[in-house]
């Protein structure tokens, strides 16, 4: 009975020894945190499923792991400039809620890592807020539609980005500015075309229509 208990505690001992082994990525045991999720290459090729918090195992020497971050990531765009509708050209900056939904699709597309996949992030999003940017004027831009502007560029890239095995929950617009020198010109105009219907509906006598004794019509 001894003997057994002794066994026991050796494997036990053994066994703690390989998990606190594996937490550091050596030996056959592989440790996958909450926040992580982990793919198992054999000979350079990555099995068809990530690991699942916990434990599992792989073959030393023949089989490698590889890392990645299961929580929700930002990422801030560098400023761009983006023409609007009616030809205005803004400088807009964003950033991105983003996340590796897919590790075996991700790996796939960005083998040396999260810096590469930050580039795409960046392009493909780039795309998007110049798209439905330039399907709005200044004044939506600014003021009129600028949810629902970021609602589209949203979809947009969560569209594009899926087939990288990354998902996009959010893409925020922080800034959007005229370029030095337009400033003035563009409030101007604006408001210039928020006065005109006002003007039009009270448009002095003698520009409105006059009846057979010379008198205007309306208010």
């Amino acid at each position: 009975m001894r003997r057994v208990l002794t066994l026991l505690l050796v494997l036990a001992a053994a066994f703690a020894a390989l998990v606190k082994a594996g937490e550091f990525g050596i030996g056959p045991v592989v440790v996958t945190r909450e926040d992580e999720q982990k793919l198992i290459l054999t000979l350079g090729d990555p099995r068809d499923e990530a690991t699942k918090p916990g434990l599992t195992w792989r073959i030393p020497l023949l089989q490698e792991v590889r890392t990645f971050d299961r929580r929700w990531l930002h990422l801030n765009s560098k400023p761009r400039i983006v023409q609007t509708m009616d030809r205005e050209r803004i400088v807009v900056d964003n950033y991105v809620i983003w996340r590796i939904a897919d590790p075996l699709q991700f790996y796939k597309s960005f083998p040396t890592g999260v810096e590469k996949a930050e580039l795409q992030i960046d392009r493909e999003v780039g795309g998007s807020v110049r798209e439905v940017i330039g399907r709005h004027s200044i004044p939506q831009v600014l003021t009129e539609k600028r949810d629902a502007i970021m609602e589209d560029v949203t979809k947009l890239s969560a569209a594009s980005l899926q087939r990288f095995g990354i998902e996009v929950a959010d893409v925020r617009i922080n800034r959007t500015e005229l370029p030095e020198g337009a400033e003035e010109n563009v409030y101007a105009r604006m408001r210039a075309e928020r006065r005109g219907p006002r003007v039009a509906r009270a448009a002095p006598a003698h520009d409105r229509p006059r009846d057979r004794r010379g008198r205007a019509r309306g208010p």
